[in-house]
């Protein structure tokens, strides 16, 4: 046996190196291939109608069992892919989806079907049947194929690690101002009470409120050694004259506007869309530029394809140049998705997307390891590849892409709902809301889940019922409904709820506006809020403490304390 055959170019690409040229032996034919083992010329062999033509015979031939694998494989591919569309249409409004995007694991299917079925239909048709132009277009777009999704999934991780980051220390520089002022927020009801707080308004004589409605307290020291609390509205606070100045201040930073506006760009469900066709045409352009040039010039002295066209209708396989190509684009796309994947590293999260992207990096890099060593054993890439397609290699690792970052998150939406949501009280989450220790851990939760501002939002308006004055009326619309605010809602046409809210305050001819002034709002918003609460209740012990406490205080007879006693309330 000759192991001295050169090894072919093909084998060096990623992965169309494994798609290796047409090696068939026609035993009829008067030229026979005497580098290619007796073992595989005695084996049961891909019936070609053409061989006698095929100018190829120096190659080995592909025995049954290539189209055998490759067909078995494609079809477990076929069923993973069809579980995973049907998961997505099923769990589309699920927390895991939301959070990694609809339209981003839309874009990894596209992606690796494009990569799986370009490569894998060429050793199940045929390599002697499979078109040239069909094989060199996968050929250029596979770089992005192996690379984009996971490059968009740890940047759009990173940009809203950075985004909630941000929403989290503002707020708390905010309570450190306040502090620093000697303003707290006043709440009524301590921690052993608090859901007296929340009972319904019907039953409780509302007292009437002047204009100036005090939102916050400031403990001042007299002469005689005592404490007087003076009240101060927001406006006060903020040393503003009317309404539009308030609705215009704390707007934010250039640098802030630009992470906000990235983090709203990249979650939007057009933007993967816009990336898969953009790339996919310039790497369309790519190839034809490439066909063109060949055909043009170098019609007499191929350097893309063997003695045939990249656009030809015929089998092919490729040279050098393509390879080159096609490897030097293939790392310019991992040095990308790498550069994310190290920023990933200081991300927190709760959906397991940062664990996801770390397993696959660690699963690409040991697969591409795998594929080299192949590539460079002469007897392995020469022959065994007409036994079992090294092509394989990389489409099990874009097929374990799939079930990693589509189906996984699947089946944990589909074990969360099993499981049932917790019974949760609204006074419970209103609770969290209130005591500070729980409303630290829900907030910092609500973070690495990506919806802070939702927590937020809710103890703010809950803060507004039992006030109901103007001023945090308009401080929420300013935090929540406003525009590039640091805390605006991911709601749609929030714009239009502002409008309306400002309108009802604005129209009002007294300073108690309606309880139900936010309701709308607290309705679009409490699917998140509850989820959130309920993953946290499951995860978290001492939560689960604090709920227990809690409930068994509320069964006591107490006397509602002072507002100086609001201490531990946030």
């Amino acid at each position: 046996m000759d192991l001295s055959h050169p090894i072919n170019h093909e084998h060096w690409l990623f992965p169309t190196s494994t798609s290796s040229s047409f090696r068939y032996y026609n035993s009829n034919s008067s030229t026979t291939n005497t580098s290619c083992p007796d073992w595989i010329l005695q084996m049961p062999q891909v019936p070609l109608s053409n061989a006698d033509q095929w100018s190829f015979t120096e190659e080995c031939p592909d025995i049954i069992s290539v189209p055998i694998t490759s067909g078995l494989f494609l079809m477990f591919y076929s069923l993973l892919i069809l579980l995973c569309s049907l998961g997505l249409c099923w769990k589309r409004n699920n927390g895991h989806i939301k959070a990694r995007t609809l339209t981003g694991m839309l874009f990894t299917m596209s992606s690796s079907f494009l990569f799986v079925f370009g490569f894998g239909l060429r050793y199940v048709v045929g390599r002697e049947y499979y078109p040239c132009f069909f094989f060199s277009m996968v050929f250029i777009v596979l770089p992005p194929c192996l690379t984009l999704p996971s490059t968009l999934r740890t940047l759009r991780l990173f940009i809203k690690y950075k985004v909630n980051m941000y929403k989290k220390q503002h707020f708390e520089q905010n309570q450190t101002l306040l502090e620093r002022r000697g303003l707290t927020p006043v709440v009524v009801g301590g921690i052993d009470n608090i859901s007296s707080l929340f009972k319904d308004s019907s039953t409780q004589k509302q007292p009437q409120q002047t204009k100036s409605v005090a939102l916050f307290q400031n403990s001042v020291a007299t002469d005689d050694g005592n404490t007087i609390t003076r009240r101060i509205s927001v406006i006060e606070t903020t040393g503003l004259d009317n309404v539009q100045e308030f609705l215009s201040v704390h707007k934010l930073g250039r640098r802030e506007q630009f992470l906000f506006k990235m983090n709203s760009l990249i979650s939007s469900n057009r933007f993967s869309v816009d990336v898969f066709i953009g790339f996919l045409l310039i790497h369309l352009i790519i190839w034809i530029v490439l066909a063109s040039i060949e055909d043009t010039f170098f019609v007499n002295s191929r350097f893309l394809m063997k003695e045939t066209s990249m656009i030809s209708l015929k089998g092919c396989y490729a040279n050098m140049t393509p390879s080159i190509i096609s490897v030097m684009l293939y790392i310019f796309y991992l040095g990308m998705e790498f550069i994310c994947v190290m920023l990933c590293f200081k991300t927190e999260d709760t959906w397991f997307i940062k664990k996801e992207a770390i397993i696959l990096v660690i699963l690409q890099v040991l697969f591409v390891i795998t594929h080299i060593v192949i590539s460079t054993n002469n007897y392995m890439s020469l022959f065994l590849d007409h036994v079992v397609p090294q092509g394989l290699i990389m489409m099990t690792f874009s097929t374990l892409e799939v079930f990693i970052t589509i189906l996984l998150p699947i089946c944990y939406s589909i074990a969360k709902d099993y499981r049932g949501h917790l019974e949760l009280y609204n006074s419970e989450v209103e609770f969290c809301l209130h005591n500070k220790e729980a409303f630290e851990i829900l907030t910092d939760f609500s973070r690495k889940s990506y919806c802070i501002e939702g927590v937020l939002f809710f103890k703010d308006v809950e803060t507004f019922k039992v006030n109901r004055n103007r001023e945090m009326a308009l401080h929420i619309v300013q935090s929540y409904l406003n525009e590039g605010s640091t805390y605006e809602l991911n709601i749609p046409n929030i714009a239009t709820h502002r409008e309306e809210i400002l309108y009802k305050i604005n129209t009002s001819h007294t300073d108690n506006l309606p309880q139900n002034l936010f309701s709308q709002l607290e309705f679009l918003s409490m699917h998140t809020l509850l989820d959130v609460y309920d993953r946290l209740k499951r995860t978290n012990p001492r939560i689960c403490e604090l709920a227990i406490e809690w409930q068994r205080q509320i069964h006591k007879p107490t006397n509602l304390p002072t507002v100086g006693n609001a201490s531990n309330v946030v």
